[in-house]
Parts: structure tokens; sequence; C-alpha cells
């Protein structure tokens, strides 16, 4: 969450203004209500990325991790998602979905996504 990113990077709790959905910050920054929006790259490209009165910094302020959730008694569930996404990233499909939504970066080769051949 990106509240907790800024408190451990040393913002104060009255510098954070949280907000309930993903649109409503920058609905804020244009408004000028609030000075800056961090959020996901993925989020922050949908929101602010075509829009011409935003700007995206293109450094990442800390890598984003992404995950699947099933239910603990899934098992069958778990096993199928963990081989699928373990495929996905040795062939290389994971990071043209990475690519193709904008979120592809260095950090994806760290934890082992493979670009296709």
């Amino acid at each position: 969450e990106a509240n907790k990113v800024l408190e451990r990077a040393g913002f104060t709790e009255e510098q954070v203004v949280p907000f309930e959905d993903s649109n409503t910050p920058y609905v804020a920054l244009k408004e000028k209500r609030v000075e800056a929006v961090l959020q996901e790259d993925m989020i922050a490209d949908f929101y602010a990325g075509k829009d011409a009165a935003l700007y995206n910094l293109p450094k990442t302020f800390s890598p984003g991790k992404y995950g699947v959730a099933c239910r603990k008694e899934d098992k069958d569930l778990l096993a199928e998602l963990d081989r699928i996404i373990t495929l996905m990233k040795e062939n290389g499909e994971l990071a043209e979905i990475y690519k193709q939504w904008r979120i592809w970066n260095d950090y994806q080769k760290e934890i082992g996504v493979k670009e296709k051949p």
C-alpha cells in the first residue's frame, strides 16, 4: 500500500492523505488539494498516463510485487496457479503481459521473469 511505503520513507501521518479509491487522488492532484500521488505503476499509468495535465515520474519509488490469492483449503488450485505462473515466467508470456501494461522493469528479471527469445 502506497501510504505504508511513504511512512517507511519518513513521511509523517500529517503529510500522507489516504483515499478510498484509485481515481480520487488524481482528481485531488489536478485540483491542487495534494502535491503528489504515489501509486503502483499500473494504476498511475491508467489514471494519469494519458492525462496531459499530469506527469508520471519514470523512476520506481519502491519495487512492486504482485500476487494471486486463494483460500488455504484450495490446495489443488494453488498448485495449478503456481504451475501456470512458473510456466508463464519461464516462457516469456508473463513478461509480455507486464510489457503490455507498461509495468515491465529490471526488477521483473531479478525475480526470474524471462523475456521471450
